[in-house]
């Protein structure tokens, strides 16, 4: 009778340890798959799996299991935990600036001015998931000042000019087209999906 007890107070314990295990084996499992980060304007970062990206939210599944949601405009990029990423081929170019105009992706220089007005240059590398933002700041110190510039999103092209070298300043947004120093020349936002391969854009007017 006493051998029967005994085994009797095995049985639970054996069923405990064994969901034990498995939870901290889905848990290493987890843990050992590269997850996936996605940084916030704000600076903050959401870690996890990224289950679904579109034009208007991303929804990342995290560790313990919970779902979240995070609207698309709120999004700076998307950093995969997979090693290997598609290429993905997106040029610009700078056709005239008054005086000189460089080109910046979420804050950071992509190319000196003389290399973009010598040709195109290839920025997709740079890009990460979701939302980048291609702006052009133009130095001006004398005159009038003017810009044009082109983003090349495999075949489709984006253009954005204002007045002209050396003829006609840039009147946009009230000016007199006779401003120096740092002026802006135009923002675009790209919206890339690296699995699908694609490259969205909208043209800032503000």
């Amino acid at each position: 009778m006493a051998s029967r007890i005994r085994e009797s107070r095995r049985v639970p314990r054996r069923v405990v340890s064994r969901a034990a295990l498995l939870a901290l084996l889905g848990l290493l499992a987890f843990a050992a798959l590269a997850e996936d980060v996605v940084v916030l304007r704000d600076g903050g970062e959401v870690r996890g799996k990224l289950l679904s990206l579109d034009e208007h939210r991303a929804v990342v599944e995290r560790q313990d299991g919970r779902r979240t949601t995070i609207p698309r405009r709120e999004i700076r990029r998307i950093e995969f935990g997979e090693e290997e990423r598609p290429s993905l081929k997106v040029l610009v170019t700078v056709r005239a600036a008054d005086d000189t105009l460089e080109l910046l992706l979420d804050g950071r220089r992509v190319a000196s001015p003389e290399e973009l007005r010598d040709g195109w240059v290839d920025i997709g590398p740079l890009l990460a998931d979701g939302a980048n933002l291609v702006e052009a700041v133009v130095h001006n110190e004398s005159g009038t000042w003017a810009y044009s510039w082109v983003i090349d999103l495999g075949g489709k092209r984006v253009s954005l000019s204002c007045g002209q070298r050396g003829r006609k300043g840039c009147t946009k947004a009230g000016r007199s087209g006779h401003e120096r120093g740092r002026l802006p020349g135009g923002k675009v936002w790209l919206y890339v999906d690296r699995a699908a391969g694609t490259v969205e854009h909208e043209i800032d007017e503000r």
